[in-house]
């Protein structure tokens, strides 16, 4: 049996989890979008928003990696089957989440930056390149959006078993909307635009930060399985 962490502990890992979380929509709410009456000059627009793309992809992984690492330890401390199985869900969401970023946030900027700095030509090149980088974010996104999402799943039917109302609360939240999310996805009810994936990290975030508090309060019930 799992041996209940210490006080400082769930505290670390809770704070974690609702700070990620509200540092992600910080980062959602300035995510910037690249403008251009041609293919051409959007490639150029692309490297006038890079200053502010880097940093803001920067900081969502960051994200990604705090709050993958803090359910890891919850993980840990809870040892069940359902436990670990939400961890390697969650953890191929990551990577991919990454991946998506690393692209949309660094690699496309470092192409348009060297495109620009071709010319003409090089432009109308990187016009035509664009489109298979956009797939391969989205792609990467859209496995993250069904990975991670099964992974909250995972945790909150286990999650279910906990002691009071908010655990009740975020498992019921964490089955219901995640699964609703996947559907909706799905059935390309929205994209993973700057809007789409707001709402994917807003809706993510009530559950990191209910779950946060569990881990804040209750000692016992992360120590037993």
């Amino acid at each position: 049996m799992p041996t209940p962490p210490s006080p400082l502990a769930r505290r670390l890992v809770g704070g974690t989890l609702i700070g990620a979380s509200a540092l992600s929509l910080l980062a959602m709410s300035h995510h910037p979008t690249a403008h251009g009456m041609s293919k051409e000059l959007w490639v150029a627009d692309l490297v006038r928003i890079g200053a502010l793309s880097r940093p803001v992809h920067g900081g969502m992984i960051v994200c990604v990696i705090a709050l993958w690492l803090a359910l890891a330890e919850w993980t840990a401390w809870r040892g069940t089957a359902l436990a670990r199985i939400a961890e390697k869900l969650y953890g191929l969401g990551a990577i991919a989440m990454i991946g998506a970023a690393l692209i949309n946030g660094f690699a496309i900027d470092h192409y348009a930056s060297s495109a620009l700095q071709g010319g003409p030509d090089a432009l109308r090149d990187a016009a035509r390149v664009m489109p298979l980088a956009w797939s391969l974010n989205q792609t990467l996104a859209g496995f993250g959006v069904f990975a991670l999402s099964g992974g909250i799943v995972a945790w909150s039917i286990d999650l279910w078993r906990g002691p009071g109302v908010l655990a009740r609360v975020a498992a019921t939240y964490g089955v219901v909307v995640m699964l609703g999310l996947c559907a909706t996805f799905a059935f390309s009810a929205f994209e993973l635009d700057v809007t789409g994936m707001a709402a994917v990290v807003l809706a993510q975030a009530f559950w990191y930060v209910t779950t946060g508090i569990v881990s804040w309060r209750h000692a016992t019930f992360l120590g037993k399985n």
